[in-house]
């Protein structure tokens, strides 16, 4: 928390790393044991594979994965702040868009750690109120489908967890119903 409702979640190397070790060490083996699988159809036979070869390939791509992924994150890192009007949202490398919370449709938490990805819905007629914020990076991540907008946000290596930001979307909407609420002003039913 930085200020007077505002929540800002940045970018973490630890956390990031431990999310890029994760993965490419899964990536690595997969692709090991999977090539290993193809050559022994494309051969007829069966071929075991000496584990050193597999060992040192898997230690290798995963070096080489978390570096370039911690070398393109620290160039514009990926940031999610919760402000008083709105939703701010970087993706690694990419531009930032800053989504007002009266456009907001939905918002949804996918997938589980490390593939946690936090999307925002917005309908097609408010698509024009999003405000694109120019970091010199790519477009940020969406998609238009069934006349909805959805802007993702990996939280990989954010200096949150999904429970953390989920916990954060539940507070601003409960903030949010109880601001309308007061200044719809007294009820007239008893």
């Amino acid at each position: 928390m930085t200020g007077e409702g505002v929540a800002e979640y940045r970018s973490s190397p630890r956390r990031l790393v431990a999310v890029a070790v994760v993965v490419g060490v899964t990536a690595g083996l997969a692709a090991w044991l999977i090539l290993a699988v193809v050559f022994s159809a494309v051969t007829g036979r069966v071929i075991v594979t000496p584990l050193t070869p597999g060992i040192v390939y898997t230690v290798s791509y995963t070096f080489f994965y978390t570096v370039f992924s911690l070398v393109r994150a620290r160039r514009r890192p990926t940031t999610l702040t919760f402000g008083p009007d709105g939703i701010e949202m970087a993706a690694a490398g990419c531009d930032a868009v800053m989504i007002p919370y009266d456009i907001v449709a939905r918002t949804r938490l996918r997938g589980r750690w490390p593939l946690t990805v936090l999307q925002v819905f917005v309908a097609d007629e408010h698509a024009q109120l999003v405000t694109a914020i120019d970091r010199s990076g790519r477009r940020p991540p969406r998609r238009n489908r069934n006349g909805r907008l959805r802007f993702d946000l990996p939280l990989a290596g954010l200096n949150a967890s999904g429970a953390t930001i989920r916990a954060e979307l539940n507070r601003t909407a409960q903030a949010r119903t109880s601001d309308d609420v007061a200044a719809a002003g007294p009820s007239l039913s008893a």
